[in-house]
């Protein structure tokens, strides 16, 4: 939401790269066609499922959790763990 708000905010003529789920730069595209957006690393390997999660998933999670069962769950690495919480951190602070 802090992408689209900035967009959004954006006086007309502005400039973007923004490195996030290639759906939501494509609706910014569309959504502000006075404004140069650019996906910031276009060649790059794309989620191509992330418009998969809908309310009704999150939903059935969020159902589970609350029952304390986990599903789907993924392990990584406690180094990989660390950079992917810095790296979350710094995307929700811009």
């Amino acid at each position: 939401e802090t992408i689209i708000a900035a967009v959004n905010d954006s006086p007309s003529g502005s400039k973007w790269a923004i490195a996030t789920e290639v759906n939501l730069v494509d609706r910014l595209k569309r959504n502000h066609p006075d404004k140069e957006i650019h996906l910031l690393a276009p060649g790059s390997c794309q989620c191509t499922t992330m418009d998969c999660n809908q309310p009704v998933n999150l939903l059935w999670l969020l159902d589970n959790l609350a029952k304390g069962e986990v599903k789907n769950q993924i392990v990584v690495d406690p180094e990989t763990a660390k950079l992917a919480a810095k790296s979350l951190e710094q995307m929700l602070a811009i």
